[in-house]
């Protein structure tokens, strides 16, 4: 400690000591208190302290006492103006290594010892900024963090529809396909060895419905109505999460139970309505973004899915009347390896 340190160090604590009056007691009213290099609170912190430690700050920087004397305005008259002015939100002190530093007024309660100590009750610093200590009393979880062992997934999801449809007898001159439209039902637990609950598993449940629409070369017009059923297996990964918010990857395979009816008509032909049916799997992959606890313990979702698809075939028990709507020589509904994307909005719940 060179010679500096030293002098400012005695001036600090040893004037008050042996009643000097050079400096004024201060406590600190906040539970950790840093000391900044400079009167700037982007400045380099040198030290803290903490909650009911002792500082000295000069006299220089504090409001005269309201019962001393005014010579300027004349003998005998007495200065009762108390200003503590926040304009300059610092006071400069020193360290217990005898650094010069500043702290923040609203971090320090000053001892005036005088009159001047009703006129700044300890009550009026409020709500106490440094102090990250958890209040009483303490969640049941305290300390380790337990979002829910349980969740359930409510979503609505819609995308577009594959480009598929029944082999026509005759060339395809207009078409168009709605937007697949559908619910989904997640069921999901918390795994035993993931101590961070990540990781969880479960059941997907889903249906959706969509239609299509075809006018034939020869006039005849077929409308497609969709319905399909899955369920699955299901996995979730909370990838990323912050106190307000979740990024979660998730993915599974899904048993579809697929159901579509055609109705053809034409004005020579007539019309006629067949179904046909059949299983599939499909293969899933999908992101969300959670923005958590909205509603008590409730969860508004975002994200996108990825479904595979994998070959199949749909045949209808329905005997054909008119042969001239059909193609009778390949009478089947077939579905090429592919796939196609869902976005979905919903609500999670935990328990």
């Amino acid at each position: 400690m060179n010679i500096k340190k030293l002098f400012i160090t005695f001036a600090f604590f040893a004037a008050p000591l042996l009643q000097l009056h050079a400096a004024t007691n201060a406590t600190i009213v906040v539970l950790k208190a840093p000391m900044f290099e400079k009167p700037d609170l982007k400045s380099r912190i040198i030290h803290y302290v903490s909650k009911s430690d002792k500082i000295y700050l000069p006299d220089s920087q504090l409001p005269a006492p309201p019962n001393e004397i005014d010579y300027v305005r004349g003998t005998g008259h007495y200065n009762f103006v108390f200003d503590e002015s926040h304009s300059q939100p610092f006071y400069r002190t020193i360290t217990r290594t005898g650094e010069e530093a500043y702290i923040l007024k609203e971090h320090v309660k000053v001892i005036y010892a005088d009159d001047r100590e009703t006129l700044t009750p300890l009550s009026e610093y409020g709500r106490d900024k440094t102090d990250y200590r958890i209040p009483d009393p303490l969640p049941p979880e305290y300390p380790f963090w337990t979002p829910g062992r349980y969740r359930s997934v409510l979503s609505y999801n819609m995308g577009p529809a594959r480009k598929e449809n029944y082999p026509y007898p005759s060339f395809i001159t207009q078409e168009e396909f709605a937007t697949r439209k559908g619910v989904s039902l997640t069921l999901l637990k918390g795994v035993d060895f993931d101590p961070y609950d990540r990781f969880f598993y479960g059941m997907n449940f889903q249906a959706a419905k969509g239609n299509s629409q075809f006018v034939l070369e020869n006039g005849t017009e077929f409308i497609e109505e969709f319905t399909y059923l899955s369920i699955g297996p299901y996995f979730s990964y909370d990838a990323f999460r912050l106190p307000r918010i979740t990024i979660t990857f998730a993915g599974g395979l899904t048993a579809n139970y697929n159901s579509i009816a055609i109705n053809g008509s034409n004005r020579f032909f007539g019309n006629e309505e067949r179904t046909f049916k059949a299983w599939s799997f499909t293969p899933r992959m999908g992101s969300h973004i959670a923005w958590t606890e909205v509603y008590l313990k409730t969860d508004v979702l975002l994200g996108a899915e990825l479904q595979g698809e994998l070959p199949f075939t749909l045949r209808s028990s329905d005997s054909t009347t008119n042969r001239n709507l059909w193609n009778i020589d390949n009478d089947v509904y077939s579905y090429e390896l592919g796939a196609t994307f869902s976005i979905y909005i919903g609500l999670q719940t935990k328990i």
